[in-house]
């Protein structure tokens, strides 16, 4: 049959992401929050404020299911449901952060922002390995499985 949750407490959400091997439903949204739900059995796990007011910059790290959460003043905060606060901050852009990507491995992450630049970061040490400018502020970015970076720029990829 159909199973059906009312996920009440999540207010305007303006990105969702979903924690496959945990059926974690997490968003992110105009209250500022971030938020999980379990998926499975319909409860609601846990949220808290980031502090830095909306998202719509959402992704995880495929390897330990840490949530990086891109906001507009340049910051990527990284959360788990178990902790009450952030448990990384990173200043990543001059601008808001328009996208990010975890590559497969869950080693390096790329962010792009409105300030036109595209960065890789190598996440164990949480330092920028390369900085490259952009013709204009990138849309979209995604990591390939093979490890090729697609950024989407304008009408362009």
């Amino acid at each position: 049959g159909v199973e059906i949750h009312c996920m009440n407490r999540h207010e305007r959400p303006l990105k969702l992401d979903f924690l496959p091997y945990h059926f974690l439903l997490t968003t992110i949204g105009h209250s500022g929050w971030i938020k999980w739900h379990d998926v499975s059995i319909g409860e609601y796990v846990a949220g808290y404020a980031t502090g830095f007011g909306p998202s719509r910059v959402l992704r995880h790290n495929p390897v330990n299911a840490v949530s990086h959460v891109g906001h507009s003043n340049g910051v990527v905060t990284l959360w788990s449901p178990s902790a009450g606060k952030a448990l990384v901050s990173m200043f990543c852009h001059r601008a808001p952060v328009t996208d990010l990507a975890v590559d497969r491995a869950g080693t390096y992450m790329v962010t792009t922002g409105q300030d036109g630049f595209m960065k890789v970061w190598d996440l164990r040490t949480y330092a920028a390995v390369n900085t490259f400018q952009l013709d204009q502020p990138a849309s979209c970015v995604d990591i390939s499985d093979r490890g090729l970076v697609a950024v989407g720029v304008g009408r362009r990829v």
